[in-house]
């Protein structure tokens, strides 16, 4: 059965009736989950949450249901948790590799500047990602902190 929502920042109302089709009818209600993709390719599938959120366990179903998505489509799965830095850029404090095909770009549960994380997606498309200084100036933040 779908869970009853907890933030209130949602519309509730779809959720409550779905519910009420029974418990063997399960949905995941996707909060911030996103596919990188190359072309029209799928490479990942990113689950994040910002780091005041409610504390996240990944044995939930929704999470379970995300890699499932992820192994069946033969990609990394990700989930990681972000705070704004500063007005120009995120840090990611939990980082982790969710099924095997994330565990060969990455093979522990990480922090990563913004710099970092960025080029890990360069490295799970299997391309060389721009200089520092390109990435610095592009976006306006500083990869090496």
């Amino acid at each position: 059965m779908s869970q009853h929502e907890r933030t209130g920042w949602r519309d509730e109302e779809y959720s409550r009736r779905h519910r009420a089709y029974g418990k063997r009818l399960s949905m995941v209600d996707v909060d911030h989950f996103w596919f990188e993709y190359d072309t029209t390719n799928p490479v990942a599938g990113v689950e994040c949450k910002e780091a005041n959120a409610q504390e996240v366990t990944l044995q939930t179903y929704s999470i379970r249901c995300l890699i499932n998505i992820c192994n069946r489509l033969k990609i990394p799965g990700i989930f990681l948790r972000y705070h704004k830095k500063s007005d120009a850029e995120f840090f990611y404090d939990m980082v982790v590799p969710l099924n095997t095909f994330a565990k060969n770009h990455f093979n522990r549960t990480s922090n990563m500047s913004e710099g970092e994380f960025v080029k890990l997606l360069y490295k799970i498309r299997g391309i060389e990602p721009p200089s520092d200084d390109d990435l610095y100036w592009t976006i306006g933040w500083n990869t090496n902190a």
